[in-house]
């Protein structure tokens, strides 16, 4: 069949040279009959078996053919006998980036630039390559030099915005695919990009509005627009939608890793599926074993199921594949316990801060990871130093508007009476099921829960974000138009009977059968005057800590969900003191008795303690709450290793460690040094 080849210019080749069946096979490949290519080189390799441009050729067959093994040996076998090659290098690059070898493609594109400077193409390839492998700052610079050399190149010009939203330099992003859209308008992938980018913005509404048409059902539909709708739902903390758009891409067969991980991330954090979760979170490790970001969710999940061993061999093992993964170092601190003797590597971590490439929130995490591991070493000024270098870098991110929580103090004493209680005295639900346990985050609240939760009749919910979600659901349910709290007034004894009804019912499906079911969401010292009116009966339990112990471990720790106000040690002690003068006004009015619970009491004498927890609640007596350490549960909070172990009171005047560093602290708090002595 080769014998007579006709070319698009009618000229016949009769193929008797190597290179007469390479050109052959180009004519023949370009016209699509890929067996004649084929069959042209393997006549040629029977003349010369290692002829390296037959190999470099018979790759471009092979890819083709989507026989993607043979085009890597292919090239492979060209470069063996000639590794000065651009064609088979740049190939064998783009082939490795397409199976998301990163790392493996690196060496050779780097060739290819060496041969010829000039060849964007393999610039650009090469920059994706620096991209997902994380290397931003080389892949912006190849980037930058693919637009320089072929300035009409618009996919080069979207890489480098790509390059520069990863950065979250985002004027830059804008700027490259501003560029981009003058050689490529239509370009679907663009607009993604742009919506990406507006994501980042924060500018849902146009986010939304770019990624909507591209995730429509019908052959245009791009599963990465439900990604990004996805990571919108997240955001607005609308987790079934989220999870909704997540599934629909994962069953258009888009599963990129980041994706696998945030919904992941959502059933465990969000929907307590930890089973599920662990098994999304496995799934996407078989297709990238090694993915760090993965390994470092299940580790999360493990610590949250008080597996810590498990969660220490993961994180290790992220550590040993990438020791420049600052997230993991922070994490392995934070669960590393005292009485293993064994600490934090400090000195690889200090390496790592010095390293020029580190990203912005890589330097975060190892703030905090660093101020974990001096801490366990008794090195308080060297560990204060690097909590409030991270807590400042948080700060900038994510500042908080002191001007709320100030407001919705006023307006609670306002709207919540003692006149308001007595008129609705006989509203709500005569049950004793929920139980409430409030105060700041830090103030002990995972410890009591568990206490409580050890007993055969109770069970420990941990912290439901329902009673926060209720202030929507009564406007949005009831069509009203006022704002919480000023909403609550405006509700019926119906309505009000059919939210304690509804909400019932959801801590019932946690447990059907719990005598008392506790809610731990320690931000529920905002509703207390709408969680007594839906349940009169229900038990009250406010946690109390020492002010500047409670204040501090807030400092030390950075919170999941960007508690931001806990970045600034004047902002927690104001905070500190708006919870506790809306404690002091629910203990004025609300018709029943609030449990206080201390902290240091409950250290000092946990059966006395436990003995007043449970009188409250209506539990009887039960020797297992004196163990709860050993009550497995899922526990979600920064508390998650210390409740797997007996009391103790190492944290107990933990301030006086730091008491220099703590003066805006306690002049926010209204506290005399002087006096504290």
């Amino acid at each position: 069949m080769v014998d007579r080849l006709e070319t698009s210019s009618k000229r016949e080749l009769r193929p008797k040279t190597v290179p007469e069946f390479l050109e052959a096979a180009g004519y023949a490949l370009k016209g699509g009959q890929v067996p004649v290519a084929l069959k042209c080189l393997d006549r040629a390799l029977a003349l010369e078996p290692e002829n390296a441009l037959v190999h470099s050729l018979l790759g471009v067959v092979f890819k083709s053919m989507g026989k993607l093994d043979l085009a890597e040996k292919a090239y492979r076998k060209s470069l063996e006998y000639n590794g000065k090659q651009l064609e088979p290098l740049n190939n064998l690059g783009n082939l490795l980036v397409g199976q998301r070898r990163y790392q493996e493609a690196i060496p050779h594109l780097l060739k290819a630039v060496e041969l010829n400077e000039n060849f964007y193409q393999s610039h650009n390839t090469l920059d994706i390559a620096y991209l997902k492998s994380n290397q931003i700052k080389k892949a912006l610079q190849h980037f930058t030099r693919s637009v320089e050399i072929q300035p009409d190149f618009g996919i080069a010009h979207q890489n480098l915005g790509q390059a520069y939203l990863f950065l979250k330099q985002l004027d830059e992003a804008e700027r490259a695919f501003d560029q981009a859209s003058e050689h490529i308008p239509d370009s679907k992938e663009l607009q993604l990009n742009r919506a990406r980018l507006a994501l980042a913005k924060n500018d849902q509404q146009e986010a939304i509005r770019l990624a909507v048409p591209l995730a429509q059902p019908g052959d245009g539909e791009m599963p990465q627009a439900l990604m990004v709708l996805g990571q919108i739902h997240e955001r607005q903390k609308n987790y079934p939608k989220a999870v909704r758009s997540y599934e629909r891409a994962l069953s258009l067969g888009y599963r990129p890793i980041q994706m696998v991980i945030h919904l992941g991330a959502i059933k465990i954090h969000q929907l307590n599926l930890y089973e599920e979760g662990l098994e999304l979170l496995k799934a996407g490790l078989k297709r990238d074993p090694n993915n760090e970001d993965a390994k470092c969710c299940m580790a999360g999940c493990f610590t949250i199921l008080g597996k810590l061993d498990e969660a220490e061999a993961i994180l290790k093992e992220v550590l040993e594949l990438n020791p420049d993964n600052a997230h993991a170092y922070r994490q392995l601190a934070h669960i590393k316990k005292k009485e293993t003797g064994e600490a934090p590597d400090i000195e690889k971590m200090l390496a790592k801060m010095k390293k020029d490439d580190l990203l912005p929130n890589q330097r975060t995490e190892l703030c905090y990871g660093l101020g974990d591991a001096f801490d366990q070493r008794g090195e308080h000024d060297q560990a204060f130093r690097y909590f409030k270098e991270g807590n400042d870098r948080d700060s900038i991110d994510n500042p908080f508007d002191m001007e709320q929580p100030r407001r919705m103090l006023e307006v609670l004493k306002k709207v919540f009476t003692k006149e308001f209680f007595e008129e609705r005295k006989y509203w709500g639900l005569n049950t004793e099921v929920p139980v409430f346990i409030v105060g700041m985050p830090r103030s002990g609240t995972t410890l009591t829960e568990q206490i409580i939760a050890s007993h055969p009749q109770a069970f420990g919910a941990g912290e439901l974000k329902s009673m926060g979600e209720m202030k929507q659901k009564i406007r949005k349910n009831f069509n009203l138009k006022h704002q919480f709290p000023k909403v609550v007034e405006h509700l019926s004894q119906d309505q009000v009977e059919t939210l304690a009804e509804d909400h019932l019912a959801f801590l019932r499906s946690m447990d059907e059968d719990a005598a008392r079911i506790t809610d731990k969401m320690p931000f529920n010292y905002y509703t207390l005057g709408l969680i007594h009116l839906l349940f009169p009966k229900a038990p009250l339990i406010h946690c109390m800590r020492h002010p500047l112990d409670n204040c501090l471990s807030c400092y030390f720790l950075r919170f999941v969900d960007k508690m931001s106000f806990s970045t600034n040690l004047e902002q927690l002690g104001e905070i500190y003191t708006i919870h506790s003068q809306i404690m002091d006004h629910w203990k004025s009015v609300l018709p029943v008795p609030i449990l206080e619970a201390q902290y240091e009491q409950t250290v000092a004498d946990q059966e006395w303690q436990t003995r007043r927890l449970l009188e409250h609640c209506g539990l009887e007596w039960d020797d297992t709450c004196m163990e709860f350490h050993k009550y497995e549960r899922p526990v979600k909070t920064a508390s998650n290793w210390q409740v797997r172990q007996p009391i103790y009171n190492t944290s107990d005047g933990r301030w006086k460690n730091y008491r220099e560093h703590l003066v805006p602290l306690m002049d926010s708090l209204g506290l005399d040094p002087k006096s504290l002595d």
